[in-house]
C-alpha cells in the first residue's frame, strides 16, 4: 500500500484539497458618524441585544473593532491588542506639543475639553491619573514609557459564556469614563483613580458564534482615518484599503444630505476607489427607519384640527426650553470656573498626601511653595477704571505693596 502509485496520487489530491478548503475572509468596514445607529445595525446583524461596546464609537476614544466568527468552545471571546512603546512615544510627543505652552507649562486651555490641549490632557491624564499638571510638564517621555512598559506591545484575552458579562468586561478596557466612584473610604479619603487603557489600544478583536459570520465575513467597526491617535488612524486606514466592501451608516431622516462619505472616507481614499473601480463595493445603510414625520402622519390621518392645541402647547414648551437653555449655558460657564478651582484643590491635596507620606516615613519635608494664579476674567466683567495695586511676594522677606 505504501508503494502503491494510486495511494500516493490520492494522498497528493487530499493535500491539494485541504489547502483549498481554507475559508477566505470577506472584510466589511462599517463607518458612520456618532449617533448614526451604527452599533444598532451591527448588533442586529449579529442577533445580539448588546454586544458592540458603545464607547468604542466616541470620537475621542475611537477604537478599531474587528468582529469575526468564533470557532472556539467559549461562545464569546475577545482579544485586545495594545500599541507598541515606540508608537506610544510618538503619540506622547504629539500630545505634549498640543498640551504645553511656550514656557513648557501645561496650557490653561486644558480645561476646555474641545480644544487640542484639552484632548491631549484627557488622554495623558487617563493613562497617568496620579500625575498633577506640574508632574506632567516635568516628566520625560522615557519615564512615562517605563510606567506602562508592562502594557504596551501586549495582548489581553477575554472569554465568557454570558453576553452581558462579556460586554461588562470589555467595557473595562475601552470605557473612557473615570474609573473612580468618588466615594470616600473609611479614612475619609477619596480612592485613587485607576489607569484607563483606551488610549493604548490599537484594535479590539471580537469572536462570536453569529450565523451571519459563519461563511467568513469579518465586520470591522472603523472610526475613520482622521483619528487623533496616529497608531489607530494607521490601522483604520490599512483596514479600509483591504476591505472587500464598505458600509456607510446614516440616519434615514438625513441620509440624502449626510456628509458621512465625504468626512469619513477622505479625499485620497475616494480617489483610490475611483481609480480601482471600487465604488460598487460601497453600500449606504439607512438606519432609524422607525422614525416617522409627525406632519406627514397628521395630514394622512386627517388630524389637523385635533393637533392644533398640541402644537400651541409645543410652541409654549419650546419657548420655555429656549429660556432654560440660556440658563443652562450660564450655569455651565459657572461650572467650568468651579471645576478649574476643584482641579487645583485636587492637585494640592495630592501634593499634601505625598508630603504626609514622607513625614510618616521620617523624611525631611518642606512645605510646598504657594503658586500665584491669575483669576480668569468673565466675559461679562468690565475692566475696572481704578489702578490696580501691584503685589510683590518674596520667599524670604515680608510681603510688600507698591502703590
Amino acid at each position: 500500500m505504501e508503494n502503491s502509485p494510486d495511494a500516493e496520487h490520492w494522498i497528493q489530491q487530499i493535500d491539494n484539497l485541504s489547502k483549498l478548503a481554507v475559508k477566505t475572509k470577506t472584510v466589511i468596514g462599517v463607518v458612520g458618524n456618532t449617533g448614526a445607529g451604527k452599533s444598532s445595525v451591527i448588533n442586529a446583524m449579529l442577533e445580539e441585544e448588546r454586544l458592540v461596546p458603545t464607547n468604542c464609537m466616541r470620537a475621542c476614544t475611537a477604537v478599531v473593532t474587528e468582529i469575526s466568527y468564533n470557532y472556539q468552545e467559549q461562545p464569546y471571546c475577545a482579544e485586545i491588542e495594545f500599541i507598541t512603546a515606540e508608537e506610544w512615544a510618538k503619540e506622547l510627543r504629539v500630545l505634549f506639543q498640543d498640551l504645553l505652552d511656550g514656557e513648557g507649562n501645561v496650557s490653561r486651555d486644558c480645561t476646555n475639553e474641545d480644544s487640542d490641549a484639552g484632548v491631549a490632557y484627557a488622554k495623558i491624564k487617563a493613562v497617568y491619573p496620579q500625575k498633577t499638571k506640574e508632574d506632567i510638564s516635568r516628566s520625560s517621555i522615557d519615564r512615562l514609557l517605563q510606567e506602562v512598559s508592562s502594557i504596551t506591545g501586549g495582548r489581553r484575552n477575554i472569554k465568557e459564556t454570558d453576553s452581558l458579562m462579556f460586554y461588562k468586561k470589555l467595557q473595562s478596557f475601552v470605557d473612557s469614563k473615570e474609573k473612580s466612584t468618588g466615594k470616600k473610604d473609611k479614612d475619609g479619603k477619596k480612592p485613587k483613580k485607576e489607569r484607563e487603557l483606551w488610549p493604548l489600544i490599537r484594535v479590539v478583536r471580537l469572536y462570536v458564534k453569529s450565523p451571519a459570520l459563519a461563511t467568513g465575513a469579518v465586520i470591522v467597526d472603523l472610526p475613520g482615518v482622521h483619528d487623533a491617535n496616529a497608531a489607530r488612524a494607521a490601522v483604520a486606514e490599512g483596514y479600509m484599503k483591504q476591505c472587500t466592501g464598505l458600509w456607510i451608516v446614516a440616519p434615514i431622516n438625513r441620509a440624502v444630505d449626510d456628509k458621512a462619505a465625504k468626512s469619513l472616507l477622505g479625499e485620497s481614499f475616494k480617489r483610490q476607489l475611483k481609480m480601482d473601480g471600487g465604488f460598487s463595493a460601497v453600500t449606504f445603510i439607512c438606519s432609524k427607519t422607525d422614525d416617522i414625520s409627525i406632519s406627514e402622519a397628521q395630514d394622512s390621518l386627517g388630524l389637523d384640527d385635533k393637533m392644533i392645541p398640541s402644537w400651541d402647547e409645543l410652541d409654549r414648551l419650546s419657548a420655555k426650553h429656549n429660556d432654560l437653555k440660556k440658563q443652562l449655558e450660564e450655569l455651565n460657564n459657572t461650572k467650568s470656573d468651579y471645576e478649574e478651582v476643584a482641579n487645583d484643590v485636587d492637585e494640592q491635596l495630592e501634593v499634601w498626601d505625598v508630603l504626609e507620606t514622607s513625614v510618616t516615613e521620617g523624611k525631611v519635608t518642606y512645605p510646598p511653595k504657594a503658586k500665584s494664579k491669575k483669576r480668569k476674567a468673565s466675559p461679562k466683567e468690565k475692566p475696572s477704571k481704578q489702578k490696580k495695586r501691584k503685589i510683590v511676594i518674596d520667599d524670604e522677606d515680608d510681603d510688600s505693596i507698591d502703590d
